[in-house]
């Protein structure tokens, strides 16, 4: 079982990000400052402790599990200087983590996206370290990832062959969000959807299909409502004016989705509408949004044994390539 979704902190990354924030305080900050914490939530304290993560992998079934940079690590809004050494701070740690049990972990980096010449220089850098692919969040401080200046960086990924996780990296917190823990339930969803709307809608999907993207959280709402999106592209000129030609629930069935969805009619409707061969089993751990016990979730939902087999590993491999030696074969499930 390959677990594709899931969060690590770096804490000197972290720290540097807050002594040089001028932005507002982020709930991310103390998650990471409790994890580091003498006698922390034991939750929060598997963002640092590869041993709590280990005991939580073998309570699930999981054999692998690709470590990813918690979300308070993208750090957009910091100066190209600044961003640059974070993501230098945040792959190393990533790539130290995962040394520490190289059987069973596969460590992700981050990309100073502010700044696509530095991002371009660091993702050279952070694979030559050890990195074996990217998170990246759904807009750079409020510019859609399309319209970032990125073009040549997400060639540069294609050409890199590796996975590319779109991860929510917060939403404006309109005051209709503002209750009720809406700006995570709605707004994350939601800011995965506009991502990947303006990837297809201003053709970077189609000009690069070979880049790897997994939009997580089951795509947001893109990957429960594409019909809407595929009308409107049929019945509007202002939704064609980006210059795109394909269809763009073809372009969206490209791509990839995690199945952190939280309900195994969802994970079916995915299914059934994109193919067992575009999920990849996910957790989101170590937060209380994660998918609760993952393994089991795709398991229990009315899948046939190839597509459970698929989703619960023999896609990932597939996407990730070579695996440690310990678990190159994901397990099956009847």
């Amino acid at each position: 079982m390959i677990d594709v979704h899931s969060h690590v902190a770096v804490p000197a990354a972290q720290e540097l990000a807050s002594r040089t924030r001028t932005l507002r305080d982020e709930p991310m900050d103390f998650f990471v400052s409790a994890a580091t914490r003498a006698r922390p939530h034991k939750p929060l304290r598997a963002l640092v402790d590869p041993e709590l993560r280990l005991e939580q992998m073998a309570a699930w079934g999981v054999d692998i599990q690709v470590i990813s940079p918690s979300p308070s690590h993208f750090c957009y809004w910091a100066t190209p200087e600044i961003g640059a050494r974070i993501a230098e701070l945040v792959n190393d740690g990533m790539v130290d983590f995962a040394a520490s049990v190289p059987d069973r972990f596969v460590p992700f980096g981050t990309l100073p996206l502010q700044d696509p010449a530095v991002a371009a220089d660091e993702l050279d850098r952070a694979l030559a370290r050890g990195i074996r692919g990217f998170e990246i969040g759904t807009d750079v401080a409020g510019m859609p990832l399309s319209r970032a200046g990125l073009d040549d960086l997400f060639a540069k990924l294609a050409a890199s062959d590796v996975l590319v996780l779109v991860h929510p990296n917060g939403y404006p917190e309109a005051a209709v969000l503002s209750h009720y823990y809406l700006v995570n339930i709605v707004g994350n969803p939601l800011a995965t959807t506009v991502a990947a709307y303006y990837l297809i809608l201003d053709g970077v999907l189609e000009r690069l299909p070979n880049l790897r993207l997994c939009f997580v959280h089951g795509g947001g709402y893109a990957g429960s409502y594409p019909g809407r999106l595929a009308h409107a592209f049929r019945a509007r000129d202002d939704v064609r004016a980006g210059g795109s030609k394909a269809d763009p629930a073809t372009t969206l069935a490209r791509c990839l989705f995690d199945t952190v969805v939280h309900d195994p009619l969802q994970l079916e409707f995915l299914v059934r509408r994109f193919g067992a061969s575009r999920l990849l089993l996910g957790s989101d751990y170590p937060f209380d949004m994660g998918q609760a016990d993952p393994v089991a979730f795709v398991a229990d939902a009315r899948l046939s044994s190839k597509e459970r087999n698929a989703i619960l590993g023999a896609n990932a491999a597939d996407v990730l390539g070579s695996l440690p030696a310990a678990n190159a074969s994901p397990a099956r499930v009847p």
